[in-house]
């Protein structure tokens, strides 16, 4: 008796699963209606795919993975396969022949002759195979014919089946680089800039000295960057317009060692990996995030940091006047206009400071820059620990919204966001005289 119910109850719990499931199946055929008129011709997702043939190129799928079997044998752009497999899965058409009316003359019509055709065929993990021709004549609409036993129009948009290469299936990240990288070296022959860089406990670090010291997120971001890589096309030998030097070399080292060669013509970059003949082509726009100088690897806040904590004397030199702040006993006094002083709006000097980054980095000055505008912080023994210089026209910007820069511990000069220089100039130190109001530097209203 007991035997007998917990088979009923079993039986139950079946019946159960297989109403949910098609019930389940039915509400989503019910979320993806069929317009009148239509039949769905296709209805599989990637998952259940085994293989693939589109014209002569062969795939095979291991879960969502691909790989190309035929005519070369490599990996697949997965992004591709995925757009191109979920659009050949749910395939929603009209008929316009049957099968048995679809007579030589006929196929002629809708460009389905045999030697003109491309042919699309699939097999799933069940075992279902299936094939489906694609014509080579539009429609008026500029639909498609396309034969699965019958003859049936599909709308425009199944062209990207229809216009799908072999390249366009191919993996076309150049490599994938190391697991963990622990070291990179950019050999730049052409301009003679090379450099090291290396991981170490503390962050990345630079293989060899240099003048400032790396900013993390920026080599993180190249490196993402580096990886994300996807070139338009792939050559399996070297096309006839790459030179024979490449321009840049980039050697990663991890746990698994990767090295590739660039190789600049006009507009195009052409990239290959080490030990493979194989070149990947890239528009040079779209490489702008990874042909970086040493520069860009700067850390932008390295130039202007000062230790807050040692100022006690703070020089200004703003719009043709000289203000003097001096630090006694923990607080701030001015040697000018003393009750009008707010000592709150130096605080939020020193933060204006803080924020001020460096864009541009130029080992050689650009020509026919004068500085007239100074920042002077000092400690309590009299010594400089940080010291800038700019000129506050708009004829000292080295490029759009750039204003050079000087600082007393480097010959370089760095570019720095007119919004950076404007919130030091734009600090309101003194109320004026019988007003609660601030007045502001004197030298916001020259710019």
């Amino acid at each position: 008796m007991k035997s007998f119910r917990s088979t009923w109850i079993l039986g139950l719990v079946v019946v159960g699963l297989v109403a949910y499931v098609i019930w389940d199946f039915t509400e989503q055929k019910k979320a993806d209606p069929l317009d009148p008129g239509q039949v769905r011709l296709t209805d599989f997702s990637l998952d259940q795919l085994k293989q693939l043939k589109v014209g002569d190129v062969e795939l095979s799928f291991d879960g969502e993975s691909c790989r190309i079997l035929r005519p070369v044998e490599e990996s697949c752009d997965n992004e591709i396969i995925s757009s191109f497999v979920t659009l050949l899965g749910t395939l929603r058409a009209r008929e316009v022949l049957k099968g048995a009316d679809l007579n030589q003359e006929r196929r002629k019509e809708f460009g389905l002759e045999e030697d003109q055709s491309l042919r699309i065929s699939w097999e799933l993990k069940s075992g279902e195979k299936s094939l489906i021709s694609v014509g080579t004549k539009n429609s008026f609409d500029g639909g498609y014919f396309f034969e699965k036993g019958d003859v049936f129009l599909l709308d425009r948009e199944v062209a990207q089946l229809t216009n799908k290469k072999l390249n366009e299936f191919r993996n076309k990240v150049p490599w994938s680089g190391p697991d963990e990288i622990q070291s990179v070296e950019v050999v730049a022959r052409q301009s003679g800039r090379s450099f090291s860089m290396k991981k170490e406990e503390s962050g990345w670090v630079w293989g060899s000295e240099q003048p400032f010291p790396l900013s993390d997120s920026k080599v993180n971001d190249w490196l993402d960057s580096v990886k994300k890589m996807k070139a338009t096309n792939v050559f399996d030998e070297k096309p006839p317009e790459v030179g024979s030097s490449p321009n840049w070399k980039f050697v990663f080292n991890g746990l698994k060692d990767s090295s590739a060669e660039l190789f600049e013509s006009g507009d195009l970059i052409f990239v290959r990996e080490a030990n493979s003949s194989k070149f990947y082509q890239f528009p040079k726009q779209r490489l702008s995030s990874v042909l970086k100088e040493r520069e860009d690897f700067f850390d932008p806040k390295a130039p202007f940091e000062f230790p807050l904590e040692k100022v006690t004397l703070v020089e200004l030199k703003l719009g043709g006047k000289d203000l003097r702040f001096l630090k006694e006993n923990g607080k701030w006094s001015s040697a000018q206009k003393k009750e009008q002083f707010q000592e709150d709006q130096l605080v939020n000097f020193f933060e204006a400071l803080k924020k001020v980054e460096a864009q541009k980095f130029y080992q050689k000055a650009p020509s026919g820059l004068k500085f007239d505008q100074k920042v002077s912080l000092k400690d309590s023994s009299g010594k400089l620990l940080l010291e800038l210089n700019w000129f506050g026209g708009k004829s000292a910007l080295t490029e759009k919204g750039v204003r050079a820069v000087k600082t007393n511990r480097s010959d370089w000069t760095f570019g720095v966001s007119m919004n950076d220089i404007q919130q030091l100039e734009g600090i309101p130190f003194f109320k004026e005289e019988g007003s609660d109001e601030a007045v502001r530097s004197p030298v916001t209203d020259q710019n």
